[in-house]
């Protein structure tokens, strides 16, 4: 295809004055904590404490980086896990996203498979931006969760779960306060 081609092309398609998408600009009085909240709401997910998603009934299966907090799987196998329970490597305020890193010795498919999937994430590794997110990947494979599964591919009918967890809940994990040291006494 020449230029002139191209060209003549571009200029017969229809002008549409889209603009462009806003980019999120942290508001100084919200913090990012506050905004991921609201966005992952937004999407559909839920904010909940440790003590309400343990309180789940059914198996869980936990992925070994998340076994530390969590405490260990229920359930050996994915398939039949009512819950999944993974690590998130960061979050991302402006999309409310959550980013999870995939290895052979971590593996996600505890984040697609069981129809509920809890997330831990640690309230440090929260950033505003998509691009600062994406810096922190590592070499491995990744899953950028944007909220519970969904779809509108047949008749454009909207459903939850098809491809993926109906429910994607998030336990923030606040960060750990140094112990005060006492002085010591003589």
């Amino acid at each position: 295809m020449t230029s002139a081609s191209r060209e003549t092309i571009m200029a017969s398609l229809p002008r549409t004055d889209r603009a462009r998408p806003a980019v999120w600009e942290p508001d100084p009085v919200a913090s990012t904590l506050e905004h991921f909240c609201e966005q992952f709401r937004a999407l559909g997910g839920r904010i909940v404490t440790m003590d309400e998603a343990q309180a789940l009934s059914g198996e869980c299966i936990v992925d070994e980086d998340a076994i530390p907090i969590w405490g260990e799987p229920t359930c050996v196998d994915v398939w039949e896990a009512a819950v999944g329970v993974t690590l998130a490597q960061c979050a991302v305020a402006e999309t409310g996203s959550l980013l999870l890193s995939a290895s052979s010795q971590h593996r996600r498919l505890g984040s697609l498979a069981p129809p509920r999937h809890i997330i831990l994430l640690r309230e440090t590794q929260i950033v505003g931006s998509l691009e600062a997110g994406l810096g922190q990947l590592r070499a491995e494979t990744s899953v950028l969760i944007t909220g519970p599964s969904r779809t509108a591919d047949i008749e454009g009918v909207l459903v939850n779960g098809v491809h993926g967890p109906r429910e994607v809940w998030v336990v923030l994990i606040p960060p750990i306060e140094p112990e005060a040291s006492s002085p010591d006494v003589p």
